[in-house]
């Protein structure tokens, strides 16, 4: 009799079910914080389409299992009364279902996080011959952490409450939260990737918790959470810093005025102001090919996010334009399939699946059989760098560094006449810091080829002064 409309409106007139409504649905919130994170990153996995019905089956389960379970609370109840005792502690089947889902929630975050961080195993996620992940395979494992957190859910609400309405109350509204919550908080990850590794660190922190818990180690949620707030604070705090370098405008010079017999007085006019395009967020390598940006500056895809490279100074043309004349004519007379490009696009294999860079010059000694929209394996990459930007390319430098092909990675400066090298070691690593050269030749054993360091910078005004 307690769903019939008299129970209910019984039900509203006392304010102490007011308070425990409104304790129950903070609290479920709180409690979905975690399942929400969980179901976000794993549907994030999934194509666009398939990613947000993913999304939503998971929450609609989420809602189906705690309704269900404040349906049959008796049993729920019953899930904490012990089965049996190890290690001088009684476990229940609720400590069981913690433990069995905190330990695999453990397991898919540092799945996640050696997937994120390991070159060899993002270049293996990445080969054609992988099999895609499949919808089914990420609603079943969000349907099995639904069922973990519903059950940690609905025992805590069975001992807040007796009334099974202000439960259910309390559910929906929180399911629905979560349901308008889950698509932004999703896309906010998607255009934010290191979000990601913030977010797999969250998913272990709970795991271990819920294991915890489960032998009877009672870690005290406030600590988690607030442990989590702060984290997301630093983190939300260098997303707001690296946003403020983002460029507004580009300023072009003014169109050249046509002369005229007839001197004729025009008012100043500023440099006219292109803005830039709308910038998509968390943009893939196949997004980013086919985005046109109606600029004239060349664009990177760096971590999801397009960026323009500023046009280089005189000196770094220089000294572009002539590195690459002495590279193509000693490969040109020396014969076989080598050859230098400039500026191509090249795509690491760490967070391959969100990155474009573009170094100045490429050696690649690869058969060009057909178009290619970025480099597969180039040998040698060759950078030039301003005062300005010299944190900007040594973070593509090492980037270029998990290509398996590459072997050497040149650095010119504009500032003086200098350049650093990096070259792979013979067991396949790279030395901790470059080779300085000041003077002398550079030699670039990848290609077999030297030449004297100052001709690099033969056309230059630094040229002139030694």
């Amino acid at each position: 009799m307690a769903f019939l409309p008299p129970a209910l409106i019984g039900l509203a007139y006392e304010p102490a079910n007011w308070l425990a409504l409104a304790a129950l649905v903070a609290m479920e919130l709180v409690l979905g914080v975690d399942n929400l994170v969980f179901i976000a990153i794993l549907s994030n996995k999934l194509p666009s389409p398939q990613s947000g019905r993913a999304r939503r089956i998971g929450i609609g389960l989420s809602l189906i299992f705690r309704i269900l379970l404040v349906g049959a609370a008796g049993f729920v109840v019953k899930l904490v009364e012990p089965v049996f005792a190890a290690f001088g502690h009684d476990f229940s089947w609720r400590d069981l279902i913690l433990i069995a889902g905190g330990a695999f929630l453990v397991w898919k975050a540092t799945t996640e996080i050696h997937h994120n961080v390991d070159v060899a195993a993002d270049a293996h996620e990445d080969s054609p011959g992988r099999k895609p992940v499949r919808f089914g395979a990420v609603v079943a494992q969000i349907m099995a952490l639904d069922i973990v957190f519903s059950i940690d859910s609905i025992i805590t609400a069975v001992g807040m409450t007796e009334h099974v309405p202000i439960m259910v109350v309390a559910v929906v509204v929180a399911v629905l939260a979560m349901l308008f919550a889950a698509d932004p908080l999703a896309h906010f990850i998607r255009r934010n990737p290191t979000i990601v590794m913030l977010a797999l660190g969250f998913l272990l922190l709970i795991g271990t918790t819920l294991v915890a818990d489960g032998f009877g180690f009672h870690l005290p949620k406030g600590y988690i959470y607030a442990a989590m707030a702060f984290s997301a604070v630093v983190e939300g705090l260098n997303s707001l810093a690296r946003n403020r370098h983002a460029p507004a405008s580009i300023s072009l010079p003014p169109e050249p005025t046509k002369l005229s017999s007839e001197p004729k007085a025009e008012p100043m006019r500023s440099p006219p102001l292109i803005a830039l395009p709308e910038i998509p967020a968390g943009m893939t390598v196949a997004e980013f090919f086919a985005w046109n940006p109606s600029t004239p500056l060349p664009w990177q895809l760096i971590d999801g996010e397009p960026q323009t490279m500023a046009r280089g100074s005189r000196t770094h043309g220089a000294i572009q334009s002539q590195v690459a004349h002495l590279i193509a004519g000693y490969l040109e007379a020396r014969g076989g399939p080598c050859t230098i490009l400039t500026t191509p696009n090249v795509i690491p294999r760490i967070q391959s699946k969100t990155n474009v860079r573009i170094p100045d010059l490429a050696v690649i000694c690869s058969a060009y059989e057909f178009e290619e929209s970025a480099l597969e394996d180039p040998v040698l990459l060759i950078e030039i760098h301003s005062p300005n930007n010299r944190a900007e390319i040594w973070a593509n430098v090492w980037a270029y560094a998990t290509l398996p092909s590459v072997q050497e990675i040149l650095v010119f400066s504009t500032a003086s006449i200098g350049a650093e090298l990096l070259r792979r070691n013979p067991d396949g690593s790279w030395p901790s810091e470059p080779l300085m050269i000041e003077t002398g030749d550079v030699t670039l054993e990848s290609i077999g080829f030297s030449f004297p360091l100052v001709a690099a910078y033969r056309t230059t005004y630094l040229a002139a002064r030694n």
